[in-house]
């Protein structure tokens, strides 16, 4: 897929440097700069891609495979004390960059304390410091290496290893071409710098991989990462990979666990849905195979080799599999997205030219009916020019008021729409809540029942919904008032306001629903409550009072949380809402304002050229003939370019 994705690229780039080489298309705000900018952003176009997972699930096994072709580049033995954020990207040579701790960074980092106190500085980094004499040489630079090295900047015992914040990798591998590839050493990383990288990547990345051991597949903490953390990407943007399946006495093993899992009602409906994609994988088969061919094997390769053998993992380790779903998921959504927008835009480079030619005809064909006509009838063309102008002048604030009123009533169906639904959610994890019986129930289903109310996004997608439709509909109807209003109007032109004004993609309205979508409730407040009120009312609850106070405490809790998650949805989408009626007014009033303009052309056409001369007519109609040869010639570059790229 990636290998499709490359072709369309190389074909619109291909198109881009034609356009900026022929000139054909040049007009007014594009240029051959404009054009070589669009295609250096699509060529630098890269795909973010997370990796992460517990220690030893054999992250940085699967990397080597997946990235590396099986090349040991990461050392697999990191540890949590070591793990550092890198980014994987792409270079014709192969090198490292270590980003360093800035001073101040440094500094800050010393006065951490985690949950329990202890001391984050003295117990974990200082031990780790080989020669104290480097901290005054590197702190707030950052330093290139030969690829070889990487152990001394991330290795438990590696000389720089304490004083590097984040590591960025550059390698030729093919499928970096596309990808940034960041290895996550964790959200739960008691380095609260390397903690903040990591959510800030994972929050850019456009898919992830969640590596689970499948000696302990998908425990407790893999549920709480997953749940926590990458539920703001669709389940078609989540791959699990559960690796080291050598380790289990069988393939079959694995599946059945991983059968079982699914069933579990926690998971249900959360990790687990209809779109979910799940690979075994056995990493380490690429990686002795890379070995065993440059024959840098040794006894510990060996060992793992022969129970490769056995167990029927060494002729696939199924790395491929996981490189393919990859490859889809990236190409078919945001990859698919781009070559259509770029697509778009070159078409669009001649329907401009065409319209800017066109409007060169058209002044002069204007310029041979003036000539035409008598003094009483050009007088009579200039007075109603002049009353159009003085009609767009003061409809456009008159126009925008009216527009303004709708917007306001969208905004009340939005609130309205906000409150039905959140209201829905409230009556029915109470009608949960009160239901249970054991505290033990409540414990460990509740906080999972506020979660699965929302994590399926389809209360945040029915109401955007309400929102998308309700603007488009008044878009569609205040856009064909103004056109009725002006169609008669000398010198308006239709497609101007249908091209000004078409809203079709309403781009940022998808963004919203997505956007919205991603909106986690955090269990912050349900926990605490859980937390607090378990160790208060665990031995009143065989009490009716007892379990009257504790539901209750838990009640209010949870009705303060999806509050706070009500007015957070109800916000951004009136905010995208009031954005896009924005984009949309502004776009009329420039259509507005360049039917001005064309009225005060034509008015200066009338007003000055008066009658023309027999010679100025021929030459305006051998004009006229040539803008004709220019729009076949147009006409036919456009079905090249298009035949090209599509």
């Amino acid at each position: 897929m990636l290998e499709n994705f490359n072709a369309k690229k190389q074909k619109l780039l291909d198109a881009y440097a034609r356009l900026a080489k022929s000139g054909l298309v040049f007009s007014d705000g594009l240029d051959e700069n404009t054009l070589k900018d669009r295609a250096s952003k699509l060529e630098n176009e890269e795909f973010i891609l997370a990796i992460a997972g517990q220690m030893k699930a054999g992250k940085s096994t699967l990397l080597n495979a997946l990235v590396f072709g099986g090349e040991p580049i990461l050392p697999a033995d990191d540890t949590p004390l070591t793990a550092k954020i890198t980014e994987i990207r792409y270079a014709k040579q192969p090198k490292l960059k270590a980003n360093f701790y800035s001073k101040d960074e440094w500094e800050t980092l010393k006065t951490y304390k985690d949950e329990n106190g202890r001391e984050f500085f003295k117990n974990d980094i200082l031990p780790t410091i080989k020669d104290k004499n480097v901290e005054a040489r590197i702190l707030g630079i950052s330093k290139e290496d030969k690829i070889e090295n990487l152990g001394e900047y991330v290795a438990n015992k590696g000389l720089y290893t304490p004083f590097v914040k984040t590591v960025e990798i550059y390698h030729p591998s093919e499928i970096l071409r596309q990808l940034i590839v960041v290895d996550t050493p964790g959200t739960n990383d008691s380095n609260k710098f390397r903690s903040q990288v990591t959510l800030d990547w994972i929050g850019r990345c456009d898919a992830a991989i969640y590596a689970s051991y499948a000696g302990r597949m998908l425990d407790e903490n893999d549920y709480k990462f997953i749940t926590n953390y990458l539920l703001h990407l669709t389940s078609s943007k989540r791959i699990i990979a559960v690796n080291k399946i050598d380790t289990a006495n069988s393939e079959e093993e694995v599946k059945s666990d991983l059968e079982r899992i699914k069933q579990d009602d926690k998971f249900k409906d959360t990790i687990f849905n209809d779109k979910s994609k799940f690979v075994l994988t056995a990493a380490l088969t690429d990686v002795i195979k890379f070995k065993e061919k440059n024959g840098k094997l040794d006894e510990d390769d060996e060992f793992y080799k022969k129970k490769l053998v056995k167990k029927g993992f060494y002729e696939d380790s199924r790395v491929d599999e996981l490189r393919e779903l990859v490859a889809k998921k990236l190409v078919e959504n945001k990859g698919d997205d781009l070559i259509a927008s770029h697509t778009d835009f070159i078409m669009q480079t001649f329907e401009r030219k065409k319209r800017e030619i066109d409007d060169r005809r058209a002044s002069l064909q204007n310029a041979l009916s003036v000539s035409a006509k008598s003094n009483e009838e050009i007088e009579a063309s200039i007075k109603k020019i002049e009353a159009n102008i003085e009609k767009i002048y003061r409809s456009q604030d008159e126009l925008a008021d009216k527009f303004d009123e709708r917007i306001s009533d969208i905004q009340g169906e939005i609130e309205k729409a906000t409150a039905d639904k959140f209201t829905s959610i409230r009556n029915a994890l109470e009608r949960k809540l009160y239901g249970y019986k054991s505290i033990n129930d409540i414990r460990y289903r509740i906080e999972w029942d506020v979660k699965n109310a929302l994590e399926d996004n389809a209360i945040f997608k029915e109401i955007a919904k309400v929102a998308r439709e309700s603007l488009e509909e008044n878009i569609k109807a205040f856009k064909y008032g103004v056109i009725g209003k002006f169609g008669e109007m000398t010198g308006f032109d239709q497609t101007l306001i249908e091209n000004r004004v078409n809203h079709k993609t309403f781009a940022s309205v998808k963004d919203m629903q997505d956007q919205v979508s991603a909106l986690a409730i955090s269990n912050r407040t349900v926990e605490n409550a859980l937390s607090d009120s378990t160790r208060f009312w665990q031995r009143w609850f065989d009490t009716k009072k007892g379990q009257e106070n504790y539901k209750a405490k838990l009640s209010s809790a949870i009705q303060d949380n999806l509050a706070q998650i009500q007015n957070t949805v109800k916000d951004k989408i009136k905010n995208v809402v009031s954005q896009n009626a924005d984009e949309f007014i502004n776009g009329v009033k420039m259509a507005m304002r360049e039917c001005e303009e064309e009225n005060r052309k034509l008015y200066e056409e009338i007003s000055v050229k008066g009658q023309l001369k027999s010679t100025e007519v021929a030459a305006i109609k051998e004009r006229i003939k040539d803008i004709k040869l220019e729009l076949e010639g147009l006409d036919k570059f456009k079905n090249e370019i298009e035949k090209e790229i599509k």
